[in-house]
């Protein structure tokens, strides 16, 4: 199951980033780079100001794009930084903590292997 879990993950993203490049095309770096810094900002002032969740999911989703967007233009895959991410993570916590810290007692992670 967790195999199947993480293809299935895998698939979303690459599919996300290849929709991404569809819409945005590789459009100009430093503007891309503009672009997601405000959208950052905008995803924090809407969380700071309490703007609700539909506010703060819509900020999300242009942060998303926008982060696609650098990765296409970049050539970077999302789903491969993020399991080096998540990796790397996984390895720190259980080193410091012995466990995943903040993984409810109960609880596994369900893709911990390459694809994550």
């Amino acid at each position: 199951m967790a195999n199947q879990c993480g293809t299935r993950f895998s698939e979303i993203v690459e599919a996300l980033q290849e929709d991404a490049l569809l819409i945005y095309g590789k459009y100009d770096l430093d503007k891309s780079i503009v672009w997601m810094a405000e959208e950052f900002g905008e995803v924090v002032k809407a969380i700071h100001k309490n703007e609700g969740k539909e506010a703060i999911e819509e900020e999300l989703g242009d942060l998303l794009a926008w982060i696609f967007c650098l990765a296409n233009i970049t050539g970077v895959s999302v789903h491969g930084a993020l399991q080096g991410t998540f990796q790397k993570e996984i390895q720190r916590q259980q080193k410091k903590y012995g466990k995943l810290k903040y993984c409810p007692s109960g609880m596994q992670l369900q893709s911990v292997s390459s694809n994550v």
